[in-house]
């Protein structure tokens, strides 16, 4: 399982793949489109970078969200981390009184 530093690092990796993606959604791209005269070919081609500007947008949209989620597993797996170095800190006696902390989440390593 993925820990904080791996969700971490994945969050930041998927931000900048985000980026890159909407950024070339945005970028123009009708200056293909002085290569093709007018007519089908044209109306073809401005159709393919309509659509290569959507898939862009949503997997640009998609890449943001899953770096999202993976922020917020992070902060899960560091604050279970943290709980669980807490427990391991009490005397013998006192863990008796204590129950361990439980993984939050089946994706959180016990």
């Amino acid at each position: 399982m993925p820990n904080t530093h791996q969700y971490r690092d994945a969050a930041s990796r998927y931000r900048t793949l985000s980026e890159h993606a909407l950024r070339e959604a945005a970028a123009p791209a009708a200056g293909a489109l002085g290569f093709v005269g007018e007519g089908p070919a044209r109306e073809a081609l401005a159709g393919s970078l309509e659509r290569r500007r959507v898939w862009l947008v949503a997997a640009g949209e998609t890449l943001r969200r899953l770096a999202t989620t993976c922020d917020d597993r992070a902060e899960v797996c560091a604050r279970y981390a943290s709980a669980l170095a807490r427990y391991r800190e009490l005397s013998p006696h006192e863990r008796l009184a204590v129950p361990a902390p439980l993984p939050p989440a089946p994706w959180v390593d016990a």
